[in-house]
Order: structure tokens, then sequence, then C-alpha cells
């Protein structure tokens, strides 16, 4: 089960659901598009994380896995929903942290979002995906 009670939980949920998807990956599939949607559901679970008491770099997790998303995407759309998620997960854990690491680490989630008003990723930002950063 993926049902989390507290961070440990919810931590272990998030492994458990990386570890799914890993093997998944090494099956047959009939469309990329179904891979996507496993890998989405995956960045969105180590997403939530972001924040919680004693949560370490689940945002940084949340955005490596978006990385590998968007590589395997190749020209297929991505949902703006799953790169929103990790920009909020940033943003979260980011409010966590003191002024001077929060300013240092801030590099990743505008680097992201520029990336996304650049075109790089098949994705087009929306209203929300500015309200993260």
């Amino acid at each position: 089960s993926l049902k989390a009670g507290n961070i440990s939980d919810a931590k272990n949920a998030a492994i458990n659901a990386e570890e799914l998807l890993q093997k998944m990956e090494l099956q047959p599939l009939e469309t990329r598009q179904i891979a996507l949607s496993c890998r989405g559901s995956v960045v969105r679970i180590w997403a939530s994380l972001s924040g919680m008491s004693g949560s370490h770099d689940y945002a940084a997790r949340a955005h490596t896995l978006l990385m590998n998303m968007a590589e395997e995407a190749g020209h297929l759309p991505i949902d703006v929903i799953y790169f929103n998620v990790v920009l909020d997960a940033w943003a979260r854990d980011l409010s966590r942290k003191d002024t001077g690491q929060a300013m240092s680490r801030l590099s990743k989630p505008r680097a992201l979002l520029m990336d996304l008003i650049g075109g790089k990723y098949n994705a087009m930002p929306d209203n929300s995906s500015f309200n993260h950063v």
C-alpha cells in the first residue's frame, strides 16, 4: 500500500513507488505515454513530501525524477502539473530554510521555470507555474 500516516510512512511509500516504477520500466509498454504517467505519479509523491517535518531534499529528488521524465518524453507533451508540483515542492522546502541557504538553493527552481518558459520542455507554463518562485 502507498498510503502514509506520517513522514516515515510517506518516505517509504515514495521509495516503494519508485521501486515499482523501476520494475514497470523493465516491462514492454504499448506507449511511452503510459510510462510518463507512471513517472509523473512518482514525481508527485516525492514532491508531496517536501516541507514536511524532518524532510531531506525531497524537492531535489522530485526535480531529478522530473528531469528524467522530460528526457524520456522526448517530443511527447508533458502536463505542466508535474512542473508545478516540483516548483511547489521547492517553494515549501525553501520556506523552511534559513535565508542564506534558501537563496543559494533558489537557483534550481528558478532555472526550471526559466527553461519551462523558454520552451526547453514540451509543456506550457500556466498561472500556477509563476506562483511558486
